[in-house]
């Protein structure tokens, strides 16, 4: 589900978040488009380049745990055609994100699932409701989903019976996705691929997993074409309801033969596990309470079990990053050199167009633009935009495309710059859905550019 680590984007220097209401500058007024840009279906390769024992190995994390800790001891999921239906209506936007999540879900997943009438008879319903409601129901939560209720009225009747606990299910026949009432499109459509691929599927996020929706450091925002292999081997004729771990792991070699050929010609290459010490210290750092030299001892905590355990990868670049960020206003230089750490950690795992490497590079990008390096800026940003317009994550497109356009203009390339920051804006649109908190950002990106002289 979408939690709190969600959050730490908002938290840098960079797109820091700003209060509601900020006036809107003349500039941004003049590029405010009247309509948001929006996502086309991506053409994903079915093909996962990995190794088929790690992902067996995952399939197992993911479907026999929750991110609790807690144990599943029997397999779960729909039978039949799947029916998905909002509960009252809603935004335009939201309605085609659904359509185009369910589109992919038949034809790269392979699933037998069609959207229902609004206020309808479905299996799985999704519930529009207010922000304090979603607070009262799951604190920290940007959306969740519970088995076996249809509503708010029968979650908060049902909330701690055996009924809506996933360890105790032994099939999937009713559930429900709530999410707020006041989101942005693209906050929408988020809690839409998250919340709807964890009803069908693993209701488990691993942090070691990368290439993944279905990890709560949030870099992937759609679903990804390892997200369709899980759910095509979720759904795969060899499994039922009921099954035992060990009952699963027994077919998934020849599955993983037949769904990912690709798969048998790698070589493993596991990833370790974070342990439970990591994450606590992870969630404690990036949660809600706690002041800010609090936070500060818990994502040092979490570098250092990270450095101590011998993690590399994600696990060792995420606790950089999330430190980068806690730390960007407090003390920048500190911050640089630990998003530069994660930036080159991410570079070389997945690719400088990564859409992990692309998060670290939006940040470094700010800096070293304000420090007057426009050729490493601008070296840092083109091959993120291709990584946020592949991973279709509007948030992070349009900072970049903001910060190229803020670029040019230092450059007195003036057509182009205001070429970028129309599509820009539009992007912002989709992203955030109010005008003047985009155009609070897109007057503070504005402001990193050095004197000239």
């Amino acid at each position: 589900m979408k939690s709190i680590v969600a959050c730490i984007s908002l938290v840098s220097l960079l797109i820091g978040c700003a209060p509601i209401g900020a006036p809107i500058s003349k500039t941004s007024q003049v590029h405010a488009p009247l309509i948001a840009h929006e996502f086309a279906n991506p053409s994903h390769s079915t093909a996962i380049r990995r190794s088929n024992l790690d992902i067996a190995s995952e399939f197992l994390d993911y479907s026999f745990g929750l991110e609790t800790g807690a144990t599943i001891n029997q397999f779960s999921r729909f039978n039949g055609r799947i029916v998905v239906a909002f509960t009252q209506s809603a935004p335009l936007d939201l309605q085609r994100d659904l359509n185009k999540l369910v589109k992919r879900l038949q034809n790269e997943a392979g699933l037998n699932i069609v959207v229902g009438a609004t206020g309808g008879p479905a299996n799985i319903y999704i519930n529009r409701i207010t922000p304090r409601q979603l607070s009262s129901a799951l604190p920290g939560a940007a959306c969740f989903v519970v088995p076996n209720v249809r509503n708010l009225q029968e979650l908060r009747t049902g909330r701690k019976t055996a009924a809506t606990d996933w360890t105790q299910l032994d099939g999937r026949s009713v559930a429900s996705i709530f999410l707020p009432n006041n989101h942005s499109p693209q906050e929408g459509r988020d809690c839409l691929h998250e919340e709807l691929a964890q009803v069908l599927g693993p209701v488990n996020d691993l942090f070691r997993v990368a290439d993944t929706i279905f990890n709560d450091d949030n870099m992937h925002v759609v679903l990804t074409n390892y997200d369709m292999l899980l759910l095509r081997l979720t759904y795969d004729s060899q499994l039922r309801n009921g099954m035992s771990r060990g009952d699963v792991a027994a077919r998934l070699p020849e599955m993983l033969r037949r769904l990912n050929p690709t798969g048998e010609g790698y070589g493993t290459r596991p990833v370790p596990k974070a342990n439970d010490a990591w994450k606590k210290a992870i969630f404690s750092a990036l949660g809600k309470s706690g002041n800010a030299s609090a936070r500060m001892r818990h994502i040092n905590r979490a570098v250092s079990i990270a450095q101590n355990q011998g993690y590399r990868d994600n696990l060792l670049a995420f606790s950089y990053f999330s430190r980068g960020h806690l730390q960007a206003k407090s003390n920048p230089e500190a911050a640089v050199a630990d998003f530069t750490r994660a930036y080159g950690i991410y570079s070389r795992a997945y690719g400088s167009e990564s859409i992990q490497a692309a998060q670290a590079a939006v940040q470094l990008a700010s800096y070293t633009f304000t420090g007057g390096d426009v050729t490493g800026a601008l070296a840092l940003i083109e091959p993120s935009i291709l990584a946020a317009r592949r991973a279709q994550d509007a948030t992070l497109l349009f900072r970049l495309l903001a910060l190229k356009a803020a670029i040019k203009k230092h450059q007195n390339e003036t057509i182009v710059a205001n070429q970028l920051y129309r599509e820009a804006h539009s992007w912002a649109y989709y992203a955030l859905g109010t005008r003047p908190l985009v155009a609070q950002i897109f007057d503070r990106i504005n402001s990193l550019a050095p004197p000239k002289g």
